[in-house]
């Protein structure tokens, strides 16, 4: 080749790199091109055909699909289908109509285990992008009936105050124990502690209510 074109003048001449986009094209083999499709097997939810329906019923999406406006970045078009190729790997933009069903499939899958806020939106990035998602996700789990009668509770303690003491007998703290059943039948161990004193009345009860616990209190140290 390089024989062939001694028969022709030319002159060589210097072109950047990122000029030289024809020499570069030539110089690579072409990759086919690839159709992104949602990572996880267990979240696959639809089937392109349907998920690329979807997306020409949203405006802007169809624009971008039949060209009428130039795709630009974060996204770009893989297999006729609009792709968010800000994260790595890309995902497929979903649509308004499939985002619910998106998520169901993320969130309550057998194997998701109907996962909290945090984590039900990471297991969405890695398969799907909408403007919203974030919002959506949040408001999703909130209102997932399973996620709220399953999740860990969380309790928020409050710091350790003093109580304050005047004259013995004024404050008194109250407790009841289960016991072995004593062989009078009694099973509960109620017991008064006076805050100033350390003073301990304590009743075995066979059971208990408010009327047996006022007695104890009324007979055993108010009355004595």
């Amino acid at each position: 080749m390089i024989v062939d074109i001694w028969s022709y003048e030319f002159t060589v001449c210097y072109r950047k790199g990122i000029d030289n986009s024809d020499a570069d094209a030539m110089s690579r083999i072409q990759v086919p091109e690839k159709v992104i499709q949602i990572n996880s097997q267990e979240n696959k939810f639809t089937s392109l055909q349907e998920m690329k329906d979807a997306q020409l019923e949203e405006p802007y999406l169809k624009e971008m699909i039949e060209g009428t406006v130039k795709v630009t970045f974060p996204f770009a078009l893989k297999g006729g289908l609009v792709c968010f190729i800000k994260y790595d790997p890309p995902v497929l933009v979903i649509p308004k109509k499939m985002q619910e069903k998106f998520l169901k499939a993320i969130h309550e899958h057998i194997t998701s285990g109907h996962t909290g806020r945090d984590k039900t939106l990471e297991k969405a990035k890695e398969n799907g992008y909408w403007k919203t998602n974030n919002e959506d996700v949040k408001t999703f789990v909130k209102k997932c009936t399973k996620s709220q009668k399953y999740k860990t509770p969380t309790h928020k303690y409050k710091k350790m105050t003093s109580i304050e003491i005047g004259l013995p007998t004024e404050v008194w703290a109250a407790d009841i124990a289960y016991l072995p059943e004593s062989t009078k039948g009694n099973r509960y161990l109620l017991v008064f502690m006076d805050y100033m004193t350390k003073w301990l009345v304590t009743a075995a009860l066979p059971a208990f209510d408010t009327n047996t616990i006022a007695n104890v209190l009324l007979y055993n140290i108010v009355l004595v």
